[in-house]
């Protein structure tokens, strides 16, 4: 008999590139407030269980060149978030949302949101690059996972991969 969902389910992140070379000559890195987890929830009164914080990433552009673009991707490591004990949970199970600021430079930013979680790059923010140089921007994201009688009281882990470009 299964009394609680999740020990816990954290997601860790792997951010790439952490600094690489846009197109236009500038340079582009990307930093991350850590990982999340889910705590445990009785699937009957809790169905969609939210993450226990936010995950906020920040981008930089060095030498940011006014008007041109620049776009942020996740994607998970795994198909599977993988416990040592528990039966592994799909990653299709984890939902996201986002919102995103620019916090200087002068650029713009915009989400896609409400997407599952996959192994496929998936589109999260784009934007312009500022006249000002850097231009930070920051994207937050808030996760749920659907709940399940299912699931195994374990903790489970998973790699996110997010990538930004710029050009």
């Amino acid at each position: 008999m299964k009394r609680y969902v999740l020990a816990g389910l954290a997601v860790l992140l792997a951010a790439a590139p952490e600094r690489a070379v846009a197109s236009d000559g500038a340079t582009v890195s990307i930093s991350t407030s850590g990982g999340v987890t889910f705590a445990a929830a009785n699937p009957s009164t809790q169905p969609i269980t939210p993450a226990s914080t936010s995950l906020v990433a920040t981008i930089t552009i060095n030498g940011a060149k006014n008007g041109n673009s620049w776009f942020l991707t996740i994607r998970g490591a795994n198909s599977n978030f993988t416990g040592t004990s528990g039966a592994p949970i799909p990653i299709s199970n984890v939902h996201w949302t986002a919102t995103a600021a620019v916090i200087s430079g002068a650029g713009s930013a915009s989400v896609n949101s409400a997407q599952n979680l996959s192994t496929t790059d998936v589109l999260v923010a784009s934007g312009l690059e500022g006249n000002k140089s850097p231009c930070i921007i920051q994207v937050t994201f808030n996760f749920t996972i659907n709940n399940s009688w299912t699931y195994d009281a374990d903790i489970y882990l998973q790699n996110l991969v997010l990538t930004v470009t710029a050009q």
